[in-house]
């Protein structure tokens, strides 16, 4: 079916580590996205911070989020995929991470981001129920 690097989204909506979480919040609203990469002072990927890491993390265990860093909620280490992985790889690691959207990395250099509606959208219809179901499942 093809590789991370056909599938992925290469436009990366990201966020400095020490940013706080309304910032993300609004960044993600007008962005229209459900996942930032949390990145370091030097631009490297630290960690990926989820609309739901925000609600279950922040919000709803009474912080608030004006002073609540990103990197207090994002992933310490970020699950990624090459941007060579075809589907097979791609479908495993995210099962077996339980993450809906990946990093895309080209020699270690983050390239786009790759969620599980970027690979229904290049599955036939026959292949969509398969390709989910192999996510969620595991």
């Amino acid at each position: 079916m093809g590789t991370a690097s056909q599938f992925m989204n290469p436009k990366v909506e990201s966020i400095p580590s020490g940013e706080t979480v309304d910032v993300a919040a609004k960044r993600m609203r007008d962005a229209d996205v459900g996942a930032l990469l949390v990145t370091d002072e030097g631009g490297q990927l630290v960690g990926v911070i989820t609309d739901r890491d925000i609600v279950t993390g922040c919000i709803a265990s009474g912080h608030d989020p004006a002073k609540c860093p990103v990197s207090s909620l994002a992933d310490a280490k970020p699950v990624t995929v090459d941007a060579e992985a075809d589907l097979a790889e791609i479908v495993k690691t995210m099962g077996r991470s339980r993450v809906r959207r990946l990093p895309v990395t080209e020699n270690g250099r983050l390239v786009g981001v790759l969620g599980v509606a970027d690979l229904v959208k290049a599955a036939t219809p026959d292949e969509i129920g398969s390709l989910v179901g192999k996510i969620v499942q595991r």
